[in-house]
């Protein structure tokens, strides 16, 4: 695709954004550009390009937009992060190789087109729109990427919700007294 190809108009980009997010439960992070900004610089000449942060209303999971996306010869391109936590980096085996294989395998079960899954602990999934795209799959694309970050959320609120409730115990819930049963003072 050559980049005469990517340099659409403004109308074109904030057409896509408002696509993309329209009617779905995403929002721009507050302080980020504008749909209007991104829109304008995404059809700004080659190598600029628009960047749009979104943030789920119902879970911590941020969709990050690039438009147009010049090294992939494609519209936008769009990734999904939902950590578990921040700190947690990347790895293949143990607790976080697992936690990365099954946010892939939860991308791969809402799976659509334009959309590929990720096995990271933070990245979940990643899509690119094409020039040439359709209504339709960009809807299927949407619907996809928001089931994914709803049933991620679920995943995360499961691993976190015995550690929440360990801790909210405290050392003081047994009135001071931590004696096992084969313990004597």
């Amino acid at each position: 695709m050559t980049r005469a190809a990517l340099e659409q108009d403004r109308d074109y980009y904030r057409s896509l954004i408002e696509s993309l997010i329209g009617e779905f439960p995403w929002i721009p992070i507050e302080g980020e550009p504008s749909v209007e900004e991104v829109a304008h610089q995404a059809a700004a000449d080659s190598p600029s390009v628009g960047e749009l942060r979104l943030t789920h209303l119902y879970t911590d999971a941020d969709l990050f937009l690039t438009l147009p996306d010049y090294r992939g010869g494609n519209a936008a391109r769009i990734v999904l992060y939902q950590p578990l936590d921040e700190e947690i980096r990347p790895a293949e085996d143990g607790f976080i190789g697992s936690l990365g294989r099954s946010h892939r395998t939860i991308a791969a079960i809402y799976e659509a087109d334009y959309v590929e899954p990720v096995a990271d602990p933070t990245v979940v999934l990643h899509g690119c729109v094409p020039v040439e795209y359709t209504e339709g799959k960009l809807r299927s694309m949407m619907i996809g990427i928001t089931a994914t970050a709803l049933r991620v959320q679920r995943l995360h609120e499961d691993v976190q919700s015995p550690l929440r409730e360990i801790l909210s115990d405290g050392p003081d819930s047994s009135n001071g007294e931590l004696m096992d049963s084969h313990c004597h003072a």
